[in-house]
């Protein structure tokens, strides 16, 4: 019997958020922090066909999911999300060349002032450039086929976000 080799990865699905999100309350004093002003990918230019995705990457040293990805988003954006700023969203197992691969995806919520750490001057960074875009242009890069597939599908799959809105065509 063959022996199937195993490799656990994370990603995490970065929303990034007005400074003092956490603090907002509406008018009757509940917490209602805003809309995120957008979303934090990365690309890897030096690959034959590049696309946008998640940052994220491999476990190592048996470490738990949520610190892979923790760790991914460091050394791939320059950022910090904290752990208790990240949330579980799902787990699922792929197959591909003999190779069993355990994938998570978490998402994690930054302050828009916190993005002036970004950048790849982590020493572990693999040459992935780190991009803010807002949901638009997200949803953009999906319909110009720009994004990971696999990634988008399971983040419409988990509910983290919506399908691609439709264009809406100005009336001339």
């Amino acid at each position: 019997m063959a022996t199937i080799s195993v490799k656990h990865a994370a990603l995490m699905f970065i929303r990034v958020y007005p400074d003092g999100y956490s603090n907002a309350v509406d008018e009757d004093g509940n917490r209602a922090p805003p809309p995120p002003l957008g979303i934090v990918v990365v690309i890897e230019r030096a690959t034959r066909d590049p696309l946008f995705k998640l940052p994220g990457g491999g476990r190592k040293n048996n470490e738990r999911p949520i610190k892979t990805a923790i760790r991914e988003v460091l050394e791939e954006t320059g950022l910090s999300v904290k752990e208790k700023d990240t949330t579980y969203v799902c787990h699922w197992v792929a197959q591909r060349n003999g190779v069993r691969f355990e994938k998570y995806i978490f998402v994690g919520n930054i302050e828009y002032s916190e993005l002036k750490w970004m950048g790849p001057h982590h020493s572990y960074n693999e040459g992935e450039e780190a991009s803010f875009i807002t949901y638009d242009q997200f949803y953009e890069l999906v319909r110009e086929g720009k994004f990971m597939s696999e990634h988008f599908r399971k983040l419409i799959e988990f509910s983290v976000i919506l399908p691609c809105p439709p264009i809406t065509v100005p009336s001339s």
